[in-house]
């Protein structure tokens, strides 16, 4: 009378989604990953320990093209980027507006099912702002406080050496190399990755 097995494992069946990041120009393997943001949108009707939320690093695998394959339940997940910063101290604008995108995961098969597009711009280094430097600083850390294994540990300290390294190429980066300097001794990189729901053991 416990259900059987069967039932659960509808509940927990998981569906591959595609993050496809592009920028105009610039994003290589010296700039900092794009680190994308993935959480439930409000209002689903799940429960707390069914909520998704948590950060991943994607490197670009060839210039200005990144892409993450990441395995969620059916439902409606709200995907955020923080822009990578090169190596020259540019940065990007991210598609048009800052606000999330909304990420519908069908229980489908097809290679085209449940993908999103994130589309980056290049801002030249002289137009990258203090201000900004800052702020992605900042997201940066919050990102490996709830990151996944791409942002914890050696992954997460790589992450900001070459943060580090690419705002001091910034020539307005003032306010931003202090946060840099705080972010490699504050930032959670050695506490354990928070997991996803692919590494959530089915229940």
């Amino acid at each position: 009378a416990c259900g059987g097995g069967v039932d659960k494992e509808q509940e927990t069946e998981l569906e591959t989604a595609h993050i496809d990041i592009k920028a105009d120009k610039g994003w290589t393997k010296d700039s900092t990953p794009a680190i994308v943001h993935i959480k439930s949108a409000d209002g689903d009707e799940e429960k707390d320990a069914d909520k998704v939320d948590f950060y991943h690093a994607v490197a670009p695998s060839e210039d200005n093209i990144g892409s993450y394959e990441v395995k969620l339940k059916v439902g409606s997940y709200e995907v955020k980027v923080i822009s990578p910063v090169n190596s020259d101290g540019s940065a990007y604008e991210l598609f048009e507006t800052e606000d999330a995108k909304t990420l519908e995961v069908k229980d489908i098969d097809g290679e085209d099912g449940n993908s999103i597009d994130m589309e980056m711009k290049l801002i030249p280094a002289d137009k990258v702002t203090d201000e900004m430097l800052t702020a992605i600083v900042k997201d940066t850390k919050d990102a490996i406080a709830k990151g996944d294994e791409s942002l914890k540990g050696d992954n997460g300290k790589a992450v900001l050496e070459v943060l580090d390294k690419n705002i001091e190429a910034n020539p307005n980066a003032e306010g931003a190399k202090d946060e840099s300097d705080k972010a490699k001794d504050d930032a959670k990189v050695d506490e354990a990755p928070v997991e996803t729901p692919a590494d959530q053991p089915a229940d």
